[in-house]
């Protein structure tokens, strides 16, 4: 029998650790699980070319590209310091940026200094001070640094659209814990119940995708630190993922009767620290869970947050049903939107309206409802 091996790499965004044993009393932080899912990750060709090419749309940066640095402007500067091609035509200007920094007698940047100097990447928090200094006391230079971080983005969005051009296009995946979603205190290990939401929509999309063939999932976790009980936190192991195997729910069951596949096997290889070895999808992941967090997070329309996705890096939100035209997204949301779609896939009597304003969140749970209770086209 033929096989579809699916290979899915993925990231977070937000908060997601209970501190101190205490619980949100106006619910819990946005917090989103997310990444990119693809045919061709084993390919050796595959991964060379989204490597190389990586490293050339962020010249002068370290491998691997961090988004989160990256969206600071005092890290086109350091870019430009450490490469002769750092910011492309907007070089010189940038060049302009990290001399004015380095001359400045503020002792806010002295961290930043000595690491650009000494020839190492600064930190998060340096590039925002230094960032911050820029904007305050050389807008002209601060103005050069965002056209150069415009030109690194329009470098990768042309990345991925030749590598989804050449190999099957990938498909972006996410599940969202959002503001409004729950008023509960938050349960320790958030991180795995939101990737379990994540896993429930992507095992039902998969399954009720059209074709015959057996599907596999292999997932491949960024490395972080998670709550496994109340105080006690540590790195996630694949032992942890390996509890979520069986929890397949009634979305994949009911995409496996559309379908009439035997299932989705799924497999968790261990999380990997984003260092110089990691894989690329990771790093596509991290950049994925970063450009989309404020449209998540702020709950905007599903066709705005798929326009994006679509746009800004290549992928696709959505897949067909098996036996029709009907397209359902794969963003998914945990609390009562999730409750909703399941409700109503195991036949369960129709729920009171929906309680959440209009947005991705209610937009995507009532599409895939839609679909899967046999109301006809979304």
């Amino acid at each position: 029998m033929a096989h579809e091996h699916w290979q899915l790499f993925l990231d977070e965004s937000g908060s997601f650790l209970v501190r101190d044993g205490k619980t949100w009393q106006q619910g819990p932080p946005p917090f989103m699980v997310g990444g990119v899912l693809l045919q061709h990750a084993n390919d050796p060709l595959f991964v060379a070319a989204l490597e190389t090419g990586l490293k050339q749309c962020f010249p002068g940066v370290p491998y691997p590209p961090h988004a989160t640095d990256l969206n600071q402007l005092s890290s086109m500067a350091v870019a430009a310091y450490r490469s002769g091609d750092g910011a492309g035509p907007h070089h010189q200007a940038a060049r302009s940026a990290i001399q004015a920094l380095l001359d400045s007698a503020d002792g806010s940047l002295a961290h930043f200094q000595r690491d650009v100097l000494a020839g190492t990447w600064p930190s998060y928090e340096d590039l925002r001070f230094a960032s911050r200094w820029l904007e305050l006391h050389s807008p002209r230079e601060a103005s050069s640094c965002r056209a150069a971080r415009e030109w690194q983005r329009a470098r990768l969005r042309n990345l991925l659209s030749a590598v989804s051009g050449f190999f099957a296009p990938p498909f972006l995946v996410l599940a969202a814990q959002t503001p409004g979603l729950a008023r509960e205190p938050v349960p320790h290990s958030s991180y795995l119940g939101v990737l379990e939401c994540l896993l429930e929509r992507l095992r039902g999309a998969l399954l009720a995708r059209p074709g015959t063939a057996a599907r596999m999932l292999t997932v491949h976790a960024a490395s972080l630190r998670v709550e496994v009980a109340p105080g006690k936190v540590r790195m996630l192991r694949d032992t942890d993922l390996d509890k979520l195997k069986r929890s397949s729910g009634a979305l994949a069951e009911a995409a496996q009767a559309r379908s009439g596949l035997d299932g989705i096997e799924v497999r968790f290889s261990e999380p990997e620290p984003f260092d110089s070895l990691v894989h690329p999808g990771i790093v596509l992941a991290d950049f994925a869970c970063n450009w989309l967090h404020r449209p998540v997070f702020g709950c905007l329309p599903l066709a705005h947050l798929s326009s994006l996705a679509r746009n800004q890096l290549c992928m696709s939100s959505s897949v067909p049903l098996a036996g029709g035209s009907t397209m359902v997204p794969l963003p998914s949301a945990t609390g009562p939107a999730r409750a909703h779609v399941l409700s109503l896939v195991r036949g369960d009597t129709v729920p009171p309206a929906f309680p959440l304003p209009r947005g991705w969140v209610r937009d995507q749970a009532e599409l895939w409802a839609t679909a899967l209770s046999g109301g006809g086209q979304p």
